[in-house]
Parts: structure tokens; sequence; C-alpha cells
């Protein structure tokens, strides 16, 4: 019988297509996206921050239902969706062998700076 997929590439589960996720899915709870979809999207989110792997995002927000979801500023440091929370958490997943993404990759403060091009001010004619 053929299989859309290969059985090989099943067994050869690659730890980056999670990494990959993680980033991607932290860049839809910073821009909000995630809590205006379906409801599945964010509850993934949902378990994503509250297994340490994703930070809240940078402003708070109203999800498709109405209900308020607090920015990482809001929470108590150190709680779920917190920066400290998150460092901790994948501190320990680093020290136990795991790749995982760096807090600043997470929290976006590794992001390339943009080159500013001097702008020459107005002539006074």
């Amino acid at each position: 019988m053929e299989t859309l997929i290969d059985e090989t590439e099943v067994d050869e589960y690659d730890e980056y297509d999670i990494y990959d996720e993680v980033i991607a899915t932290q860049h839809s709870i910073n821009s909000g996206l995630c809590w205006r979809m379906e409801g599945s999207v964010g509850r993934h989110a949902h378990s994503l921050i509250e297994s340490g792997l994703c930070l809240l995002g940078h402003n708070g927000v109203r999800d498709y239902y109405g209900n308020y979801v607090p920015s990482r500023k809001e929470v108590k440091n150190g709680t779920k969706g917190s920066p400290k929370f998150v460092k901790e958490n994948l501190l320990r997943l680093e020290n136990e062998g795991y790749s995982v993404p760096s807090y600043r990759k997470l929290a976006g403060l590794d992001r390339p700076k943009k080159a500013t091009t001097p702008v020459a001010p107005p002539s006074a004619e």
C-alpha cells in the first residue's frame, strides 16, 4: 500500500522542527495574531506559555472571545509567561541536553539592527 509519508521520515523526527515551531508561535504571541485565530491556535500558544517555552506578548490583548491576555510586563516575574520563568526553564532544558531557542531570540532581543541612513536636513532655500 502506498502512503503519502515515507515511514523513515517519521522515524527521523527533527528537533529543529520544535525549535522553529516555538519561534513561530512566539512571533504570533508577540503580534497578538494567535489570540484572534481559531481556538486551537490560542490553546497551543497557551500551552507553550504554560510549559515555559514562550513568553507572553509585549502588550496585553483581548482574544477572540473577549478574554484579556496580559502582557509579560503585567504578570509577576517568575510566574508563567514572565521573562524569568522562561529563562529558568530554557536554562534547565539546555542543561538537560535539549536544543532550545535562546531566550534572547524568543524575547526578540537578538534581531539584527536596522541600518540607519543619515538623512540630511532640508535645505533652507
